[in-house]
C-alpha cells in the first residue's frame, strides 16, 4: 500500500515523503474513502476543542457568565496569542473572577512572532494566557466553577468536568465511552483518542447535528460551530489553516498536534479525519487542498485563498525555487 501523502522535491531529488492516513464518511456513517489502518486509535488532541466546549452551552454557562460569542470562539481555539484573542480571555477570565494564575499552563511569549516581539521589545514578560490552549483552560475553569467543584483540580482526569468531556466525546464520535483512551495532552489536561473512523464521525456530526439524537446537544452544535465561521480569526489567527476554512460557512475544521486535522462539509454531509506519521503539520494544508479538489468542493473560492496562503512552491530569498511540494494520493 503506498501511503505517501506529499512528496516535498528539492531540485530532481525526492527529499521528503510524508505518509499518513485518512478516513472520510458520508452521512450515513459509511466509509466514502480511506487509507490506512483507520480503526487504530488516534488522539484528538486540539481537534477536540468544539467538542471540549460544548457543556459550556449545554450546560447554560455562556448565559450565566455572559460569555460573548467571540469568547466562545476562542474557548474552542489554538490561538497564536494575537491581541483579539489576548483581549477575548481576559474578558472570560474577568467574567468568572478568576485570572491566567488559576490555570496550569506555563508562561510563555505568543505564537504570533510580531505580537511576540512586541512583548519582548517593551520587557514584557511571558504569560500564561499567551498559551495556545488558554482559551479552552479558561472554559474548563469556568465549567469548574458552574458545577461548584474544586478548580484548582480542572486539570485531573477524575475531575467531574473532564469525566463529563469524555462522555461528550462518547456522543459525537459514537464510539463507546467506556473504550475512549484517555492521556495527558501537552498543555496538562485529559486529551482522548478514539479510532480513526470515529474522529471522522464526530466532525460530521459537528457538520450535521440533525444526526445526533439529543436535540438539545445537536442545537449546541449549531450554535456552537456557527460562532466559530462567525469568528474564524478567533479559532487561530491571521492567515492560519482553521481560520481561513472557518471563513465558509459549509465548513467547521479544526487541527490538533502532532498532524492530526478534521474537517465536516454541512452541504456534502462528510465528516473528515487525516493524520500524518511524521506529525509534521506543516504539510497539512497541501492535503486538505487536494482533498478538496478530488472531493469535487463547490466553492472554489475557499481553495484558492489556501492555495494563495499556501503556494506549492517556496521561492527563496534569491528568487530560486527551493522546494516544491506535490500531493501523491488519489481518492
Amino acid at each position: 500500500m503506498n501511503d505517501i501523502l506529499v512528496t516535498e522535491y528539492r531540485g530532481i531529488l525526492d527529499e521528503n515523503d510524508i505518509r499518513g492516513r485518512y478516513c472520510i464518511v458520508s452521512e450515513d456513517g459509511s466509509v466514502l474513502h480511506s487509507l490506512g489502518d483507520i480503526s487504530r486509535h488516534h488522539y484528538y488532541r486540539s481537534s477536540a476543542k468544539p467538542i471540549q466546549a460544548l457543556p459550556i452551552l449545554y450546560y447554560g454557562i455562556k448565559d450565566k457568565f455572559g460569555f460573548t460569542d467571540r469568547e466562545y470562539s476562542v474557548f474552542c481555539a489554538s490561538h497564536l496569542g494575537e491581541s483579539f484573542h489576548i483581549e477575548a480571555i481576559t474578558s472570560a477570565l474577568n467574567k468568572i473572577g478568576l485570572t491566567d494564575e488559576d490555570m496550569i499552563l506555563p508562561p510563555t511569549y505568543p505564537g504570533h512572532r510580531e505580537s511576540a516581539y512586541k512583548l519582548i521589545s517593551e520587557g514584557k514578560p511571558m504569560r500564561k494566557i499567551y498559551y495556545n490552549c488558554s482559551g479552552k483552560h479558561t472554559a474548563l475553569l469556568a465549567f469548574c466553577l458552574h458545577l461548584g467543584c474544586d478548580y484548582k483540580d480542572y486539570w485531573k482526569p477524575e475531575s467531574p468536568i473532564q469525566k463529563d468531556i469524555k462522555k461528550f466525546i462518547s456522543v459525537m464520535s459514537e464510539y463507546p465511552a467506556e473504550d475512549v483512551i484517555v492521556g495527558a495532552d501537552g498543555c496538562g489536561v485529559p486529551v482522548f483518542a478514539v479510532p480513526l473512523y470515529n474522529v471522522a464521525m464526530s466532525y460530521l456530526n459537528l457538520a450535521c447535528p440533525d444526526r445526533l439524537k439529543n436535540e438539545k446537544l445537536a442545537e449546541c452544535v449549531r450554535y456552537g460551530t456557527a460562532c466559530m465561521n462567525a469568528n474564524p480569526e478567533m479559532v487561530s489567527g491571521t492567515k492560519q489553516l482553521c481560520s481561513i476554512l472557518l471563513e465558509d460557512e459549509n465548513i467547521v475544521a479544526k487541527g490538533g498536534a502532532c498532524a492530526l486535522y478534521c474537517i465536516g462539509l454541512r452541504r456534502e454531509r462528510l465528516g473528515i479525519a487525516i493524520k500524518l506519521e511524521s506529525g509534521a503539520a506543516e504539510y497539512m494544508p497541501y492535503i486538505v487542498i487536494s482533498m478538496l479538489e478530488q472531493l469535487g468542493y463547490s466553492n472554489k473560492a475557499t481553495i484558492e485563498k489556501l492555495k494563495k496562503t499556501y503556494p506549492e512552491d517556496y521561492v527563496n530569498p534569491v528568487g530560486v525555487t527551493a522546494y516544491t511540494r506535490k500531493c501523491r494520493f488519489t481518492l
